[in-house]
Order: C-alpha cells, then structure tokens, then sequence
C-alpha cells in the first residue's frame, strides 16, 4: 500500500516538472534564492534491523540556497538541523541535500509554488542501541513562495523526509516517510 502512495506523490511530482510553464522561452534571468525555514517533523517508524521504534514528532530548522540552472529551474543545496524523541531518548540529526525545484508562477506575480524534490546524507548522534548514524535521505516538498519585492518573500512548505537506507556499521537503520510543516523568509 505505501510503495503505491509513494508511487503516487512521484507521478504527481512529475507532472509539475513536465508543465509547460516550466519550459516557457520568455522567462527572465532568475537569481538566485537564499532562505531559512524553521517547523515541525511528524511522527515516524524506525527500523532497526527487524525492530521498529516509534519516532516522536520534533522540530527542524534549516538554511539552503537556490541557484538558477535552466529556464525556471534551480539547483541548489539544504542543511537541516532537527530533534526527535524515540521512547525516552532525545536525539538530533543533520542532513545535507542536493535540491532540485521548479519554479512556477509568472515573474509578475507575487506568488508561486515550487515543488521540489532532495536527496541527502544524514547523521543521527548516539540514539538507542546505535552508535552515531549515517544514512541516505529523501525529500519531496512543495513550496508556496509570496514576494514582497524582488528579493525578500515568506515562505511555508509540505513535504515528506524520509531514510530510506543507512546504519552505523552494526545495525541496519530506515525510516518510514514523515510529514514536514515548515515557514521561512527568503532574501
């Protein structure tokens, strides 16, 4: 049932990268973007080996930096910084992503939406039976982006995080997907 929820959220992801108003010959030179954003993570399994855990919802904040590539196209780079609970342990985790997002809108609306899709390295300190932990992460958000002027903007996106693959070495470590909500300023 999720591989097919999951397949879901991919097709729908792709169809806003195939739109034409991603392709458009008259967009003007885009600049690049830098924001923050700070929110909530929702609740999530962890698997350890053949074992789940409970994942508490916590808190994320994170910084990225968005650099035209072609047309209404960016690429750029994420850092995250969150806290989660897993039964009596708080833990943190840093993860650092590679983004690629389209831009949709005109360039003479205030308003725009940007889906996006990320893929990251993570690290997860000490948590449970697990030494510090190194995994792959996938995100995929949809950003809804109002500018004030031509540079600074407010920002709140919805998404999912997930580590599909990772460990310490010892242990085999996933995550099921989890719900992000989030709210920045860009400039």
């Amino acid at each position: 049932m999720s591989f097919k929820v999951g397949r879901f959220f991919i097709y729908l992801f792709m169809l806003f990268f195939l739109t034409a108003s991603c392709h458009a010959d008259n967009v003007p030179k885009s600049k690049s973007v830098f924001g923050i954003k700070v929110g909530l993570c929702g609740e999530a399994d962890i698997r350890i080996d053949n074992h789940r855990y409970s994942a508490e919802s916590g808190t994320i904040f994170g910084a990225f930096l968005d650099l035209p590539v072609y047309g209404k196209f960016y690429g750029g780079f994420a850092a995250d910084i969150g806290s989660f609970d897993v039964r009596v342990e708080n833990s943190q985790f840093l993860d650092l992503s590679l983004v690629l997002k389209a831009k949709l809108g005109n360039s003479d609306q205030r308003l725009f939406f940007r889906p996006a899709i990320a893929f990251g390295y993570g690290m997860v300190n000490k948590v449970l039976l697990l030494d510090e932990t190194r995994y792959f992460t996938f995100q995929i958000f949809a950003e809804m982006l109002f500018m004030f002027d031509e540079r600074l903007g407010l920002l709140c996106d919805i998404g999912w995080m997930s580590a599909p693959s990772g460990g310490d070495g010892t242990y085999s470590v996933t995550t099921s997907p989890r719900l992000m909500w989030r709210g920045g300023i860009v400039f």
